[in-house]
């Protein structure tokens, strides 16, 4: 079925249209937990006290690098129900250079994938539908001033946290 016989619902994209998202630079990333549930951590005196939801999240965010070898990992925070993280694409070879959006895809499969085997080992809450909301939200880094506040965006949020919507 082509686009111009296709009636139903349309979903807004979240990705620049037209942007090569496997181009070198960085990227603010945040991942949000379906219905916002709180699984990954709790916010104790302005810090992110990671559940071993959480754990099992982080560890596989720092894993990102060995499987996508073009990506480097920069601040990242895992948060009750979201994760932000900076991403890095490095210069190199078009074939080594990740697209932002397989990451991601790569990321929440194997974290949900994870995750549901402790579901049925450990005892951990079953998720509604999906582990993870559709899409994800994306800026693309534009220059070393807003890489910093980023940065220190992603540092500081532990202490903003007030709890989900």
């Amino acid at each position: 079925m082509d686009d111009s016989t296709f009636t139903g619902p349309r979903r807004k994209g979240w990705r620049l249209p037209g942007f090569d998202y496997s181009t070198p630079g960085a990227y603010f990333v945040t991942l949000v937990l379906q219905d916002r549930v709180c699984r990954l951590a709790r916010i104790l005196a302005g810090k992110s006290c990671l559940t071993p939801a959480g754990q099992l999240i982080a560890t596989e965010w720092s894993g990102l690098p060995g499987r996508f070898p073009g990506l480097a990992l920069d601040e990242h925070v895992v948060m009750p129900d979201h994760v932000h993280g900076l991403l890095i694409v490095r210069p190199g070879a078009d074939s080594e250079r990740p697209n932002i959006s397989d990451v991601i895809d790569a990321f929440k499969s194997k974290t949900t994938v994870d995750y549901g085997v402790q579901v049925r080992k450990s005892g951990w809450p079953q998720y509604r539908k999906r582990l993870w909301q559709r899409g994800f939200h994306d800026e693309i880094i534009r220059d070393a001033r807003h890489f910093e506040n980023v940065r220190r965006y992603i540092r500081e949020n532990p202490k903003r946290w007030e709890g989900p919507p």
